[in-house]
């Protein structure tokens, strides 16, 4: 029926598709005699089923309904290796290359980043290969024994497996909080299914007393949940309580001001909150508004 759409669609706009690069997967396709083929807008050409093996481009991802992520991490292997190759051989100077990995090359990898089955050890490889581009055009000989994160630091570039886990974490706790599209209850359900779970609140219970994530890449969240946790980050779920326990938080920073004698803060705060929290200080500066505010020693979050 969506395929009809189409090409009523293409054809009402003068539109044709290209049967030779239009991909049709079917997940049960038996071969090139599959009779399940759909016509061209023009109906002259045949759109023939392919396999569930087959790789294909999608929003600038290489990936399958197999979930084979080879071509995916080529295409990631190959943009490092063509960026170092090029530095090296342009000369490059040392802040226009730093300039280049944090503006091109890290924009480009991020999203193959994100959803591939990248681990820990492909990035620290892939790490080594752009601290030693840096070193060799900067002149440092012993850009082998440099620690990846101390780099990272000082350089102000990001760490690839760092910053994969905190885009990870990202999408997956905005997703879990969506409850308007699909991409929410599939991401419960890769919750539930990771913890061995029935339910988000069982979920979430097991995965605060977990002790143990898997050391494979099985589950694209394994890493990403373990993470959360040597954080401290703790996910809570709705069932259980209604809101998060913000008392605590406030008493630690009404003891932390006060025996620091501190006199200006930076305080972000969500309009849309019901419950007030009110914190003591002399003067604060608003984040959201961007003004400085003095409420006799006591400002309202």
């Amino acid at each position: 029926m969506s395929h009809e759409w189409v090409r009523d669609f293409c054809h009402a706009h003068n539109f044709r598709l290209n049967s030779s690069k239009c991909k049709f997967i079917i997940s049960n396709c038996s071969g090139p005699q599959d009779g399940r083929w759909l016509w061209s807008v023009d109906g002259s050409e045949k759109i023939h089923p392919l396999l569930s093996s087959e790789i294909f481009r999608y929003l600038g991802v290489w990936l399958s309904m197999d979930l084979d992520w080879s071509k995916q991490i080529h295409v990631l292997n190959k943009c490092i290796m063509d960026w170092r190759w090029k530095a090296l051989a342009a000369k490059v100077d040392p802040a226009q290359l730093r300039a280049s990995y944090v503006e091109f090359l890290f924009p480009r990898l991020e999203v193959g980043l994100l959803y591939a089955n990248v681990t820990e050890e492909m990035c620290n490889t892939w790490m080594s290969a752009i601290i030693d581009t840096f070193c060799i055009r900067s002149g440092i000989a012993s850009g082998h024994s440099l620690n990846h994160m101390a780099f990272c630091l000082l350089a102000g570039v990001p760490h690839l497996w760092l910053r994969i886990q905190t885009a990870r974490a990202t999408e997956f706790i905005c997703c879990l909080n969506s409850r308007n599209s699909a991409a929410g209850s599939s991401t419960l359900a890769r919750l539930c299914a990771f913890t061995k779970s029935t339910d988000p609140a069982s979920a979430v219970r097991k995965l605060v007393e977990r002790k143990k994530f898997p050391t494979t890449n099985v589950f694209r969240l394994g890493p990403t949940l373990k993470y959360l946790k040597d954080l401290g980050i703790r996910i809570t779920s709705s069932s259980n309580q209604e809101s998060a326990d913000v008392a605590s938080v406030v008493l630690a920073i009404n003891s932390t001001l006060n025996r620091s004698n501190v006199s200006k803060v930076i305080v972000y705060t969500e309009d849309g909150t019901r419950n007030r929290v009110y914190v003591r200080w002399k003067q604060f500066y608003c984040g959201t508004c961007g003004e400085f505010g003095h409420l006799g020693g006591l400002a309202q979050l």
